[in-house]
């Protein structure tokens, strides 16, 4: 279990795997978008800080330092 700060919550787009999986993808309904690999919301941590998903979409591509698979 990952220990998360009270500042922070667990990633909604990698449910604090740091890993964007094939369930991730069908749950965010990105199947024919995304592949595969290390979650850019969470830059692979597992978690963000409270409110990002308020501010950024968890469902666009257009967060985080690369780009999935």
């Amino acid at each position: 279990m990952i220990n998360v700060e009270k500042k922070e919550m667990i990633c909604p787009r990698c449910m604090g795997k740091g890993f964007v999986d094939l369930d991730d993808i069908r749950r965010l309904g990105k199947k024919l978008e995304w592949g595969q690999g290390y979650c850019r919301y969470c830059d692979a941590q597992g978690f963000v800080e409270r409110g990002k998903p308020k501010l950024f979409d968890p469902r666009k591509l257009d967060t985080g330092s690369n780009f999935h698979g």
